[in-house]
This record gives structure tokens, sequence and C-alpha cells, in this order.
């Protein structure tokens, strides 16, 4: 199950361009233990499931990135690999789900960057679970109607800054 959640606070052009992009990575797999690999190199050893890293720096461009079993040999096949694009200031997120029918797989979400007006935030709810429907609460308090599994359609929504703000 993997269900992705974020808030997001615009950074600086600059801090984003010398960084080229941004992924935050997801892993939604139960009971897999993995190791993440981008282009060749390990930069997630023994990753657990239902955890998530801060925004890890990407150079842009294309890159390859695998799932593979702990202590795995590069000669075998992944079990699980994308190529994900990264252009310049990107910031988004790579979650490892079951799909709607129940095969593990890997969703590349981009983040949404633009400006909030003021006196408001973004919460950001990415179903990627293998469940029917997920209900969000934001300060104890239910948060409008269930998100909708990725299968089904992708709901966004705006509430007023008193709504799950810091």
């Amino acid at each position: 199950v993997g269900v992705g959640v974020g808030a997001t606070r615009p950074e600086s052009a600059h801090a984003q361009q010398e960084a080229g992009g941004r992924i935050r990575v997801v892993h939604g797999l139960r009971g897999l233990v993995a190791d993440i690999y981008v282009d060749g190199q390990l930069v997630l050893p023994s990753f657990h499931p239902r955890r998530s890293t801060d925004p890890i720096a990407i150079p842009t461009g294309d890159h390859r990135v695998e799932i593979r079993t702990p202590g795995a040999a590069m000669s075998k096949k992944p079990l699980l690999s994308r190529t994900v694009s990264v252009p310049s200031g990107f910031l988004g997120s790579l979650v490892a789900h079951l799909d709607a029918a129940g095969r593990p797989t890997l969703t590349a979400f981009p983040g949404d960057l633009a400006e909030v007006p003021a006196g408001q935030s973004r919460v950001v709810v990415r179903h990627a679970a293998d469940a029917e429907q997920v209900h969000v609460r934001l300060d104890d308090r239910r948060w409008r109607s269930p998100a909708s599994h990725p299968a089904t359609g992708r709901r966004r929504w705006s509430r007023p800054a008193s709504i799950g703000s810091p």
C-alpha cells in the first residue's frame, strides 16, 4: 500500500537550478525491503516499506531507477525499473506501490509548484494505495470527500490556511 502526502514550499529558483531537480522516494510495497538504484548507483540501501525520503537532488536529464532485493547482483533483472525524466527545477515524487490490478509498479508524480495565494496552503494527497478510497483528515477533521484511486481519477482541492497549516 502506498499513499504519498506532501506539503510543498517553493524554493528559490537558484537553489532549484543548482540541484537540477529533486525527487522524493515513497516505498509502499509491504513486506519488501529493497535496494534503490539510480543510473546503476545504490542510493538507498535496505529501504523499508512505509517510508519516504526527503527530496533527493538529482541532475537534469533521464535517469534509470531500479528496485532490487538487498544485495542482489546487478546482472539479475530488477524487481521494478523505470526511466524518470528530470527537467531543471523539477520537484516530484516516485512512488513504489501496487497498481489497480495488484501488481507492483513505480509511478512518478510531478509536484505542483504554482504559487499559493496569501492565507492559503497546499496539501497534496496522492492515492497510490491498493485500496478503494482514502479518507483524508487534517486537524482531526475529515477533509472533503475520499481521495480517488489513480485508476479512477485524481482530485485536487484548495482549503483555507486554517486547515492543516503549520
